[in-house]
């Protein structure tokens, strides 16, 4: 009994010191310049490629802004934008790519006066053109969140708010091939600042919640069987003030099958609205997150996504005010070259 004690007290410390030697040797931010732009009450990032999709609307009043960066050079350009209406982008605003020449948008919506906002776009790239799309059969706010899944070429989104329609969210699939949206089963009553999405290229759709109470922090994360359309709920982030304001999840197992088993998550600001620097990853062979270094700049003030993958590496935008209290001008822009090896 006494060796079998102790041969779990070697597993057991064993498994703890590898867990924190990964973490610790995970490859860490350098410096990617800066991007354009700071956040805005419209924004997010998005990958493509070789490329990485910034969208800013300042205010509601501001003119839509759409950059595009090509992580092979490491310069901005500003793209097409013409014919879309100010304040296009609002608090909200989702992207998600397709993996071939489109990316979504779901434009969002103000907590005020913007109760029944619906508005669906397609940017398709090599033609620098917009389109609208069919309207979310639900009104959008700041719980949106989409991503795009290969299993049945269609999107998946949140869309709603605490503040809307009537103080819920709901979960719903557009078909891409059909054009039509169609309504699906939901864990939660309503998502908010932080909501994410992210397709692992199975069967599941991984959901973060976000900031849906204003005072009590929530890590609620579950994940959709698409087969079966049940949920599942699993180990909340391990975030001390929550999920919030810019809080984002990535899966690059489509470009990098190594790193399949894994999802990489940013917390975002806190519920106490203060600047977040958490990144994590989640291993979804296990069902366990892991903490890595926390990010350069602090996120946080804005809602959107701000992580992205191109060309081998993760990227993320800091996206904040350019106050003092957040440093880095708002502009901050990081990357991490990976590894052939998932665990570094």
């Amino acid at each position: 009994m006494r060796y079998l004690v102790i041969l779990v007290f070697l597993v057991v410390c064993i498994g703890i010191c590898f867990s924190i030697t990964a973490a610790d040797e995970f490859p860490p931010w350098v410096s990617a310049g800066m991007t354009p732009v700071t956040g805005g009450y419209g924004c997010g990032i998005v990958g493509e490629g070789q490329n990485i999709f910034l969208v800013r609307c300042l205010y509601a009043a501001s003119s839509p802004e759409l950059y595009r960066y090509s992580a092979t050079c490491g310069t901005w350009r500003l793209e097409n934008t013409t014919n879309e209406p100010a304040g296009s982008f609002r608090n909200g605003t989702a992207l998600a790519w397709d993996g071939t020449d489109s990316l979504y948008v779901l434009a969002g919506a103000r907590y005020r006066d913007d109760t029944s906002r619906t508005l669906f776009l397609q940017y398709q790239v090599e033609e620098s053109r917009w389109k609208m799309l069919p309207d979310t059969p639900f009104a959008q706010g700041a719980g949106n969140a989409l991503s795009w899944c290969g299993y049945d070429s269609s999107l998946y989104a949140f869309v709603g708010s605490a503040k809307h329609n009537e103080g819920r969210s709901y979960f719903v699939r557009y078909n891409a091939v059909a054009g039509t949206w169609s309504e699906l089963p939901y864990l939660w009553l309503s998502t908010d600042d932080g909501a994410a999405l992210a397709w692992t290229g199975g069967e599941y759709i991984y959901a973060l919640r976000g900031e849906y109470d204003e005072e009590l922090p929530n890590g609620d994360f579950a994940r959709f069987h698409i087969p079966s359309q049940t949920w599942e709920e699993l180990p909340s982030l391990p975030a001390v003030g929550g999920a919030g304001d810019a809080g984002s999840l990535l899966w690059i197992g489509a470009e990098l099958t190594q790193y399949k088993g894994w999802i990489f998550a940013l917390s975002g600001g806190t519920v106490a609205e203060t600047p977040g620097s958490g990144f994590y990853r989640y291993n979804t062979s296990v069902d366990e997150w892991e903490t890595l270094k926390d990010i350069p700049c602090p996120v946080g003030y804005y809602v959107g996504n701000r992580l992205a993958y191109a060309a081998g590496a993760i990227y993320y935008w800091q996206g904040s005010p350019k106050s003092p209290q957040w440093g880095c001008k708002g502009t901050g822009f990081y990357k991490i070259p990976l590894s052939v090896n998932p665990l570094q």
